[in-house]
């Protein structure tokens, strides 16, 4: 997709690129069209032998492979189904609290050694399920919080931030806003290394009573003048407010830009080389990224330290504690940030006592206007996350799809024309829209990979239905359809509410 070609249209409205019946052959790309191609060649040969068996199979394995299943091709809903198989034999579904093994003591020995070795902290190691396991915090020389993934060799910084009301601007203050954005997602595609930027909205709710007795607690605690002794009124009005037991909100926005170590190794042999010459790589460009998102309206209010965020990694898992979290009545580090049980199923996920369910969000095709994302924000009084990952490819990488696209729209035309079709009204929409993308890139606009995600949190399963529900119909009256992760709940949940930029990790 393209960032948007005029953002004084983009402010009136503007719709997001169809997924449905793209392709080289009728809707499919040339990599199925090739397979569907093989696999009716292997048909025609098993006729000719008389093989009704791989006659029957090699139908069976066209269908699979030709028809598409929640805009995804057959055979990879199938491959999903047998990977979520493959975990749940192996144990790799649920995940218990438990003490180290030899083998991560001995890396984690290795990993101190390395970092004693070349004067930083030793790493921080998250005790969760899976390859998660494996993600070292380390703490940069100015305090914040460095994520770093061995696994996929990435490097992740994540800010605490707060936006503009953006709705509530004028149309022309809009448009400038959403000029900055496209810029810092253009400046970022330039900007050596980045191979993610993840958004989040996290939503927590409190109820009054337990913020008034974490109040009258701090009050009660606090060394210096506070409430009362501060000011009667205020304090008197503080009170009041939080009297009964009404829901209180409590949404904190997240952004982390994530590094590939790859991208960046001459920048990081300039620094030193090694994880301190990535550590002080990364405070280097923590200045730049913090520009490129004070020019978007976003402003960072600060980088996250190994404590903050062992702080929102707990409160994914458990959202219910975020209140005894916030006010230090439980207190969690990296090691045990993580549940002390989990168990994933087809679509959902058990943490201790609070269940989870992530979908992926499917954005409107039909023209909408800037900020609708916000019904999803406020769906309902219950702890959720919206999250988005964009990927920047840059303007070249946009023009040459551009160009890919108009060569398939014009084969697809002249298959078309060879079976004597007439092009229908969906797929004249997507040569329209390709002929726009074409517009937007030689306007010098690039293309972003983009994933939009949500988490739906509940103290039961009844809950989580009802939330679920709540959901969807957020997501309806902001023209989205939403789609469960079957199969995938773990991956996508860690994806989706830790912010470590993992939503593009299979697609980069």
């Amino acid at each position: 997709m393209s960032t948007t070609s005029s953002t004084k249209d983009a402010v009136v409205g503007a719709p997001f690129p169809r997924k449905a019946k793209k392709g080289a052959v009728l809707w499919m790309p040339w990599s199925q069209t090739v397979l569907v191609a093989v696999f009716a060649m292997l048909g025609v040969l098993a006729v000719v032998r008389g093989h009704l068996g791989l006659w029957v199979l090699s139908w069976i394995v066209m269908i699979a492979v030709a028809v598409p299943i929640d805009n995804m091709p057959g055979y990879a809903k199938v491959w999903i189904f047998l990977i979520g198989l493959w975990r749940s034999a192996r144990g790799q579904s649920e995940g218990v609290a438990r003490p180290a093994t030899a083998e991560e003591i001995a890396a984690d020995r290795e990993a101190e050694a390395a970092a004693v070795a070349a004067g930083v902290e030793p790493p921080a190691r998250l005790r969760l399920s899976g390859e998660a396991g494996e993600i070292r915090l380390f703490t940069m020389a100015s305090g914040q919080c460095m994520v770093w993934d061995p696994v996929h060799r990435n490097a992740t910084v994540i800010a605490r931030v707060h936006g503009t009301g953006f709705t509530m601007a004028e149309p022309e203050d809009q448009a400038d806003v959403l000029d900055s954005w496209a810029a810092a997602i253009n400046a970022l595609a330039d900007h050596t290394g980045v191979v993610a930027v993840q958004a989040s909205d996290v939503m927590t709710v409190l109820s009054a009573a337990q913020v008034r007795e974490a109040y009258i607690r701090q009050v009660e605690e606090s060394e210096i003048a506070s409430g009362a002794a501060l000011s009667p009124m205020l304090h008197e009005d503080i009170l009041q407010t939080l009297s009964g037991d009404r829901a209180q909100t409590h949404n904190e926005g997240l952004v982390s830009i994530t590094v590939h170590q790859g991208l960046v190794k001459e920048d990081v042999k300039e620094h030193g080389g090694g994880v301190a010459g990535l550590m002080e790589l990364m405070e280097a460009e923590m200045t730049e990224f913090e520009r490129l998102l004070s020019e978007a309206s976003v402003t960072v209010t600060s980088w996250l330290t190994t404590d903050a965020l062992a702080l929102v990694i707990r409160t994914a898992f458990s959202p219910f504690e975020a209140n005894d979290l916030a006010t230090g009545m439980v207190k969690v580090s990296a090691a045990t940030a993580g549940p002390m049980a989990a168990k994933a199923s087809w679509d959902k996920i058990r943490c201790e006592g609070t269940w989870h369910r992530v979908m992926r969000v499917d954005l409107p095709t039909r023209t909408v206007k800037a900020g609708f994302m916000r019904r999803l924000n406020e769906a309902g009084d219950f702890p959720h996350v919206v999250t988005q990952t964009f990927h920047s490819e840059g303007i070249a990488a946009g023009l040459a799809r551009a160009e890919a696209e108009n060569r398939d729209d014009l084969s697809a035309d002249q298959m078309r024309a060879w079976a004597g079709r007439v092009k229908g009204l969906e797929e004249q929409a997507m040569s329209n829209e390709i002929v726009d993308h074409g517009d937007h890139a030689l306007a010098g606009y690039g293309d972003v990979k983009f994933l939009t995600m949500v988490v739906v949190s509940a103290e039961s399963e009844d809950e989580l239905e009802l939330n679920t529900k709540q959901m969807i119909s957020g997501a309806r009256r902001a023209g989205c359809e939403v789609r469960t992760f079957y199969g995938q709940q773990w991956p996508a949940f860690l994806a989706a509410a830790l912010p470590f930029g993992r939503g593009l990790q299979d697609r980069r």
